[in-house]
Order: C-alpha cells, then structure tokens, then sequence
C-alpha cells in the first residue's frame, strides 16, 4: 500500500485522488493501489479510545472529535458568509456600471477590485464548504468506527442470559442502523 503526506494543500485540492484515478483508469485497483490510512484512522487505533478512556462513550468521543467538529462548523460558518456577501458586491457591480450614481454609494471604486471580491468570495464560500465538509466525512467515519467497535466488543462479552435480550439481528441493528444515524446526526447538526 501507498502512503502519502497530506498538506494543507493535498487536503484542500484533493491531489492525493489523481494517482489514484489515473490508476484506476488504466487497470482495475488492486490492494497494493490503494493509499495505506494515516494511523488516527485505522481502526485499531480509534478502537484504543475506548479501551484508554474511563469516561462515558459521549464523554470520550466529545473531547476525541471536538476539535475537527469545531473546525467543520468554522470551515462552513466561512462558507455561509462568503454566501452571504456575494449579493452586496453584485449589488456594488451594478451601482459601478450604472451612470448617475453617486460615488458615495460604491464602497470601491474600481472595477476590477469589485470583480476580484465577487470571485475571491465565490472561491472562499467552494473551498470552506467542501473542506467542512470533507472533514465531516472523516469525523463520520470515525465516530462510526468507534461506536462499531464498541458495540461488538460489548457483544463479544454478554453473558448467556443477556445473549438471549440481545439477539445477532439486534445487534446488527444497533451496527448497521443505528451507529449510521449517530454519524450522520453530526453532519446535521454542523449543516443546521
């Protein structure tokens, strides 16, 4: 397997995929192909969050993913601004290139200067909102590995008499349905 840096540009370009691609264009991806995980994403280690943790499951994975939740919510708080001022600098457009107007009203009085904004604020609100969400995806997938590991490292230890409460296809519910919905809730609320 491939391994590779990631940069603050690799994670914003998604340069990283083009290899990847390219490859995939040519012949079918084999396991070799594929990038190697970095190691706070494996498994193995978001499985070790619970077992070195004493707090509660909501405690743990509150102070783990606190930070990139924090980061996402900023990233799209960006995103919803540049949005938002988008229409005041159209509006500062169409008052430059109406005659009559009084200069009073332009807050620049230059053309290209209104037009770099417009495009600066457009790229702004595509770079924020993809990279929140980018980092929503990787949160989202890390918090439903945990809870996946949790709940069948619980499993492995039931005793006969809870076995019998907690049948294979509840447990599977709880795996597949429900650690999916707690994930996904987390994107909900930064969208929110």
């Amino acid at each position: 397997m491939k391994t590779i840096k990631v940069t603050w540009y690799n994670f914003l370009t998604m340069e990283w995929l083009s290899p990847l691609m390219l490859a995939g264009a040519k012949s079918p991806l084999t396991i070799q192909d594929l990038l190697q995980l970095q190691h706070k994403d494996t498994a193995q280690y978001l499985s070790s969050i619970l077992t070195s943790s004493n707090k509660s499951l909501f405690k743990t994975l509150f102070y783990k993913f606190f930070w990139l939740f924090f980061a996402a919510v900023t990233c799209q708080g960006i995103s919803i601004a540049c949005i938002l001022a988008v229409p005041q600098f159209i509006q500062q457009v169409i008052y430059f290139t109406t005659p009559g107007i009084p200069q009073s009203l332009l807050w620049l009085s230059n053309g290209y200067y209104l037009a770099f904004c417009v495009f600066a604020l457009q790229v702004g609100t595509t770079i924020f909102g993809r990279t929140a969400e980018q980092i929503l995806r990787t949160m989202e997938q890390n918090v439903k590995t945990v809870l996946i590991g949790a709940i069948y490292e619980k499993s492995l230890k039931l005793d006969q008499k809870s076995s019998s409460t907690f049948s294979q296809g509840r447990i599977l519910n709880l795996i597949n349905v429900d650690c999916e919905k707690i994930a996904l809730a987390l994107s909900g609320i930064c969208n929110y």
